[in-house]
């Protein structure tokens, strides 16, 4: 499938839930129940996560969207947008992982437009980087910042202007989300010494533009997918996993693999 910022596709529901730390409601604010605000927030979001997901209240979709309507000082206006759903996806990755246990907050939850989501970390910057005069999210860095309890949620293809996603050295859950094969313009993915599990998603074969991928020293299992077409693929590494058979690349592949 292909995401365009000017249109919204649902994504297949099925993102895993867990608990989350739920936001506090503000003192004063009616409850979400009677909100005309946060019923017209769970609308427009009912187009990206699942109606389950989002009415559970120990979900991160349900804290995303319960921090949308009552504690966002930005106040985004419930409708139909890149901004908001780019804003909804980064503020699920940060309760589906336990943000408020992250190592550094990297300014998430701030009133600030999520390109101003990061933060200088002796010689890294940490956090959600945008394209040079754009509001559209490139680049997500977050290598060994404490990230874990959950997996990446499937709300993740909606990123669809993302080209480079480190989540190096974390202990991210669950299986690696088949919806990253959204993510047209991605070209960088990695995903090495986290908790992730089962099969590599099929899917993976269909993201053309994809150069590097590490998902070493994870708990993957099953076979890999043909990744013949990625005429793009220069660093593929998958070591220290349970995989089962590996495929032929060219010689131009630097690879890392063992069964």
């Amino acid at each position: 499938p292909t995401l365009s910022p000017s249109a919204i596709v649902p994504v297949p529901p099925g993102t895993p839930t867990s608990p989350v730390e739920t936001p506090t409601l503000v003192p004063g604010t009616p409850p979400p129940t009677y909100s005309e605000r946060y019923n017209e927030m769970r609308q427009v979001l009912l187009a990206m996560s699942d109606e389950e997901a989002l009415d559970d209240e120990t979900s991160p979709q349900h804290a995303a969207l319960f921090w949308l309507v009552f504690e966002d000082g930005l106040q985004l206006e419930p409708v139909a947008s890149y901004e908001l759903s780019q804003r909804y996806v980064v503020v699920l990755l940060y309760f589906s992982t336990r943000g408020r246990r992250w190592k550094n907050q990297c300014r998430f939850l701030s009133a600030s437009p999520v390109c101003d989501w990061h933060v200088s970390v002796s010689v890294l910057e940490m956090g959600v980087f945008c394209g040079n005069g754009t509001s559209s999210v490139q680049q997500i860095f977050l290598e060994n910042n404490g990230l874990g309890g959950g997996p990446i949620p499937s709300e993740i293809g909606y990123l669809v202007t993302l080209e480079s996603l480190t989540l190096f050295d974390n202990d991210i859950l669950g299986q690696i989300p088949s919806t990253l094969s959204y993510l047209t313009n991605l070209t960088f993915l990695d995903l090495e010494r986290n908790l992730f599990s089962r099969a590599l998603p099929s899917e993976l074969s269909t993201m053309s533009n994809l150069e590097y991928f590490y998902a070493n020293s994870n708990r993957l299992t099953g076979p890999i997918p043909d990744l013949g077409f990625l005429s793009n693929l220069v660093h593929f590494f998958v070591d220290d996993n349970r995989l089962t058979s590996l495929p032929t690349f060219p010689g131009n592949v630097a690879t890392g693999m063992t069964p």
